[in-house]
């Protein structure tokens, strides 16, 4: 198991620190591997099918990164819902 901390890019709400977690979780898995991960936020497991609303909301600066990263990927991925704080 790994841990990451930092600053979420401009306002520090729960909602961008779950989709900031998400998307430097993403540019660090290369894009030619297969990867699961579990996350344990409904906003962003959700998020991935809501993708035009998302990008055009509040925290459309973060979305648009994680889309953008997301596009570039060649191997498959999949993002699950997981029980939180276990």
């Amino acid at each position: 198991m790994e841990g990451l901390g930092g600053e979420v890019p401009g306002e520090q709400t729960v909602p961008r620190a779950e989709c900031w977690a998400a998307t430097i979780l993403l540019s660090r898995i290369h894009p030619n591997a297969v990867a699961r991960i579990g996350i344990d936020a409904a906003y962003v497991v959700d998020g991935i099918g809501k993708r035009s609303k998302l990008e055009k909301g509040k925290n459309g600066d973060l979305w648009s990164l994680f889309f953008a990263i997301l596009d570039m990927r060649t191997a498959q991925i999949g993002i699950a819902k997981v029980t939180s704080h276990l």
